[in-house]
């Protein structure tokens, strides 16, 4: 959220769970994960590709960024993410 005079503002609890409850299907979940913990902007999402993330490496590249996966961000809930997300794609684009 941003206030007046540009300056980002945290997000209230019911903004959080009001994006955690529409969060229903895979490609949403990716995206606010994206958001929420990477900070990325939704250009940044809609130009991301699946070799930006490398979890062998435990990095992901944001806008031009190589930033580390920790264990709150990293596996096994992104990789699950990301695996939802393809396969919803395999399923709709076969």
């Amino acid at each position: 959220m941003t206030a007046p005079g540009g300056v980002l503002q945290a997000l209230v609890q019911a903004d959080i769970d009001e994006a955690v409850a529409i969060a229903t299907t895979p490609d949403i979940r990716l995206i606010v994960a994206l958001a929420a913990v990477h900070a990325a902007r939704p250009k940044m999402i809609r130009t991301m590709h699946l070799d930006d993330v490398d979890l062998g490496n435990r990095c992901i590249t944001v806008d031009g960024h190589v930033r580390p996966l920790d264990d709150l961000t990293c596996c096994p809930g992104l990789a699950r993410l990301l695996s939802a997300y393809t396969w919803m794609c395999s399923c709709r684009y076969g």
